[in-house]
């Protein structure tokens, strides 16, 4: 009986864990739904002060040329070019309220709900600025986030560090 009354007790305790793990790890639209407003506030508030002062965020990469040209074969980063785009149109300043309202928005469409609350509050500020987000690149960022990341081929991360070593970003 103390056996089988351990076995549960572990069992319900991995379970609690991986719960708790998925919650961490992937905030996307369920979690975001999980959230208060007060801490919906503060995840965005947070995020855009951080925005703004990281310089290197924002603006054109020098790859994504390339990855406009083919994006089956630069899908690990042309999400990133999307978001990318996104935040150079994007104005200074664009009210968090607003970008809330938008994000509710965005999130009521089950369609949106595994896009990460990151890029989901880019896609927002874009949205409330007027840049124009197209189904294309929602698709691309759903499909990005939706998906498991996986690992590099040695030869493809090769590639990549050739490529961004022969392409510095311009200053």
């Amino acid at each position: 009986m103390k056996k089988f009354v351990l076995a549960l007790i572990l069992t319900s305790l991995v379970f609690s864990l991986g719960v708790i793990a998925d919650e961490t790890i992937r905030p996307d639209g369920w979690w975001w739904h999980k959230l208060s407003p007060i801490r919906q506030l503060g995840y965005v508030e947070g995020f855009v002060a951080g925005e703004m002062e990281s310089s290197e965020e924002h603006g054109s990469k020098p790859f994504c040329k390339d990855a406009a040209k083919d994006p089956a074969h630069w899908q690990p980063v042309f999400v990133d070019c999307i978001l990318s785009r996104f935040r150079g149109d994007t104005l200074v300043g664009t009210g968090t309220d607003k970008t809330l309202d938008i994000m509710a928005k965005f999130y009521e469409s089950p369609q949106n709900l595994p896009v990460s609350w990151g890029h989901a509050v880019i896609i927002s500020q874009a949205m409330v600025s007027g840049v124009p987000v197209s189904e294309k690149d929602l698709e691309a960022i759903r499909k990005h986030d939706a998906t498991p990341p996986t690992p590099m081929s040695e030869q493809e991360e090769q590639k990549l560090r050739d490529f961004i070593k022969n392409n510095p970003p311009k200053e």
